[in-house]
């Protein structure tokens, strides 16, 4: 069957592809095509928005530790040292005092933030970390994390231990078991006397 002359390569190429259309489809199709451009790329309008993958608490937990255990030199953590000591000088001579009233230096070390603390373990039931001396890098309910002088990065028990911290003139003991909590609800815990068998 012979085609009309005059009929563009458009209209042509529909008629021959889908043949069983109808004169009505047929002007409706090629008057879309023609008004209607059809864009061969594939463009998507406006910006594409990127998921965000979500990072388990397990994930970052492991992160943490990842970093920490690659940065254990002892060294590096002199900064944090001497921020701390900056940090309880400031808490214990509140208002330029002299003197350190031993009641209220009591108090200042049991709600105090003890990350950059010089800290050595007394006594524990696990006899090979005692005598372990360093700086108090995470704290826990139940951990304090040290980075030992030997670049070691040891995670020490709170319960049954006892620790001892010494900044300028002051030895300060603290007794694990009392600090078995987070460390940001010691400030508001109130604690007993406590007298070790």
């Amino acid at each position: 069957m012979e085609e009309p002359k005059g009929l563009s390569f458009v209209e042509q190429f529909v008629k021959e592809k889908v043949p069983d259309l109808s004169e009505k489809k047929l002007e409706k199709q090629l008057v879309n095509l023609y008004q209607k451009p059809i864009l061969l790329l594939c463009e998507k309008s406006g910006k594409v928005k990127k998921k965000k993958q979500k990072k388990s608490l397990r994930q970052c937990k492991a992160d943490l530790k990842r970093a920490l255990t690659q940065n254990s030199n002892y060294a590096e953590y002199e900064p944090l040292r001497k921020m701390w000591s900056e940090y309880i000088r400031e808490v214990l001579y509140v208002g330029g005092k002299k003197q350190v009233d031993m009641k209220m230096a009591q108090e200042v070390f049991l709600k105090a933030d003890l990350h950059g603390a010089v800290i050595s373990v007394v006594l524990s039931n696990c006899k090979h970390l005692e005598k372990t001396k360093g700086t108090i890098i995470t704290e826990s309910k139940n951990m304090f994390q040290i980075v030992t002088l030997k670049n070691t990065i040891r995670n020490i028990p709170k319960k049954n231990s006892v620790f001892e911290i010494i900044f300028e003139n002051l030895r300060v003991t603290i007794f694990g078991d009392q600090f078995c909590i987070k460390p940001s609800q010691r400030l508001t815990k109130k604690f007993k006397n406590y007298i070790p068998v």
